[in-house]
């Protein structure tokens, strides 16, 4: 496997650009998730990195080698995209053995077969190898699509979004499946997807990516909670971050222009509980996910949104009450920027010495007045 550094890569398509001075590493042996909105990007990235696609300006490196003016061929990665793009008229084991008999491999018969062998046995579609494609489901396909990668052992793995068009059960066995393999390679993979949960759940370090800007790269759980800008904190997390104008010049003098509330931050309460910060709020719907409950609320003309993992613990409807109960609001200027301190000593805290959940708590007043 090899380490993946990109360097102020610029991409053009006519008068659009698609990516402007990006710059990341992929450490040898990462599982390095690029998360964005369609458009941002990232299919260009992972194009970019495969030398199908040339950039205006910048440097591709694979293995701490300049592979800009590189050929597709001469980069030995791998490449998973979202279409599994199998030959319908070839078995499962052609299909694997298929990269493996390009001309320039020159591996004998024996070799081929040894490998296949201990991808399928690996993807658990040993006993689909004589199989054409066009009688495997979804699933195996997708199997399929990851094996041909696989029996290549190449330097790095680019995924496309490969589980996106899987049911959501297939998504989340394959997710632990890809991981599990990750770990058992050692394989450097760049993924690219829209997904937050995919985010969370395989990657050593997320790069969050909108409209051709790199945002922040972290672990997962420091760029969700402590995001360095309000793009970033409304892309991780698959609810929308609650949002509390400030209206106070007060408070807008000292610099806070909003205020972010994560959905599993706000208690619903009944009416009769309500404290004297507290929202009322109307229940517009519970969504009840099993062990998860999600709550759609509507203060005056503005949608809130409560997670909880209590059952029962939102009504159906009417009235209640909404309480911002932690610490971890999250406050950002007029640019976007957060303005709330980690605990690592990024950002900058809010002149004035008020907390963001104090904040968050007196807009939550203003709301309901």
């Amino acid at each position: 496997m090899a380490e993946v550094r990109l360097e102020n890569i610029t991409k053009d398509f006519g008068r659009v650009r698609a990516l402007e001075g990006l710059s990341f590493h992929i450490e040898d042996g990462e599982f390095f998730v690029l998360l964005g909105p369609t458009g941002a990007g990232k299919t260009t990235t992972l194009r970019t990195v495969a030398g199908l696609e040339r950039p205006a300006a910048g440097r591709v490196l694979l293995g701490g080698e300049d592979a800009t003016g590189w050929s597709p061929a001469q980069r030995d990665v791998a490449f998973v995209f979202q279409q599994y793009s199998l030959y319908p008229h070839l078995t499962v084991f052609e299909n694997l053995a298929f990269p493996l008999r390009a001309p320039g491999k020159k591996l004998g018969a024996r070799e081929i077969r040894r490998r296949v062998e201990e991808v399928a046995a690996k993807l658990r579609i040993e006993s689909k190898l004589d199989n054409k494609a066009t009688a495997l489901s979804g699933g195996e396909m997708q199997r399929v699509s990851l094996g041909r990668a696989l029996v290549r052992e190449p330097a790095c793995f680019l995924m496309d979004e490969p589980l996106s068009s899987l049911d959501a059960k297939l998504r989340e066995g394959l997710r632990v499946e890809l991981k599990h393999l990750q770990v058992e390679l050692g394989a450097t993979i760049l993924y690219v997807t829209h997904d937050q949960v995919e985010a969370m759940t395989l990657a050593d370090r997320v790069g969050v990516l909108v409209g051709g800007h790199l945002q922040q790269v972290g672990p997962p759980e420091e760029v969700y909670e402590y995001p360095d800008n309000l793009e970033v904190a409304q892309q991780m997390g698959h609810l929308p971050l609650n949002l509390f104008p400030v209206e106070e010049e007060a408070v807008r003098a000292r610099g806070i222009d909003r205020i972010g509330v994560r959905a599993e931050h706000l208690r619903v309460l009944p009416e009769e509980q309500a404290g004297p910060d507290d929202l009322r709020a109307e229940v517009l719907r519970v969504e009840r996910l099993g062990a998860e409950e999600v709550a759609f609320l509507r203060v005056g003309n503005r949608r809130l949104y409560a997670m909880g993992e209590e059952h029962g613990r939102f009504p159906d409807a009417g009235e209640v009450a909404v309480r911002v109960e932690t610490d971890d609001s999250l406050a950002f200027d007029p640019s976007g920027r957060r303005l709330d301190r980690d605990p690592g000593g990024r950002g900058e805290a809010p002149p004035g010495g008020e907390s963001p959940a104090d904040a968050a708590r007196r807009m939550a007043r203003g709301l309901r007045d």
